[in-house]
């Protein structure tokens, strides 16, 4: 029993208590096309680039609708900068014009699938928020 408790605790250590919590992106502009570069990064509440844990193996990005993440595009794995802040740049895959966030599918975290915004999330039209407007 003593073992169970002390391997439980060792491993609240390693992975966070809350993915959904500690993994939010934001994107380097507001709106793009279709095939424009675009990087999303971890970001603070107020949409600066944040320092996140050392390493997260296992995490796999999608572009997600806003309104609804099971439309999705895999976009690949996540990075990591010199400042410690996780990003992905990437190309805007075709899709249909609307409002997307990016999403994760964290296998450290119990193979869980969820985005870096609430759904329905405003569009805020300035570098920095967490939803991309993808036009046409």
């Amino acid at each position: 029993m003593l073992r169970a408790v002390v391997a439980a605790a060792a491993a609240a250590l390693v992975v966070p208590v809350s993915a959904e919590a500690a993994l939010s992106f934001a994107f380097d502009r507001p709106q793009a096309r279709i095939g424009q570069r675009v990087h999303a990064y971890q970001a603070d509440a107020d949409g600066n680039p944040a320092p996140a844990w050392e390493t997260l193996d296992g995490v796999t990005l999608y572009l997600a609708r806003v309104d609804n993440l099971s439309r999705r595009v895999q976009l690949g794995q996540m990075g990591i900068g010199e400042a410690g802040v996780w990003s992905i740049d990437f190309r805007v895959p075709k899709v249909r014009p609307g409002l997307y966030m990016i999403a994760f599918l964290c296998g450290p975290c119990g193979n869980t699938y969820f985005g870096s915004a609430d759904l329905h999330s405003a569009w805020t039209r300035k570098p920095g928020g967490r939803a991309l407007k993808v036009r046409r």
